[in-house]
């Protein structure tokens, strides 16, 4: 469950934690457009640093991974799945 699905290894428990650190402020500001037809803009994911951090197996651990993609996004999306292709091969 949650945002580090993308790490999860059949078979094996896996603990992990994600996350997303902001570069500026990604709050929505959008100016009221001059144009009703604009299209909105598109997310930028170089705006965020995603982390995750994970260990395995859960119950009796043997290795452990943290995983920083500078200006890839989301954590659960981007570094998750990163963290588990490693977990895999240290397992």
């Amino acid at each position: 469950e949650g945002t580090g699905v993308g790490a999860q290894i059949p078979g094996v428990r896996v603990a992990g934690k994600t996350g997303t650190a902001e570069l500026r402020s990604t709050v929505s500001q959008d100016p009221v457009p001059d144009d009703p037809t604009a299209v909105p803009p598109v997310d930028d994911t170089t705006d965020t640093d995603a982390w995750f951090t994970a260990f395995a197996p859960y119950n009796d651990p043997k290795i452990a991974v943290c995983v920083l993609l500078i200006a890839q996004g989301a954590g659960g999306e981007t570094a998750a799945p990163a963290a588990k292709l490693v977990l895999e091969a240290g397992l």
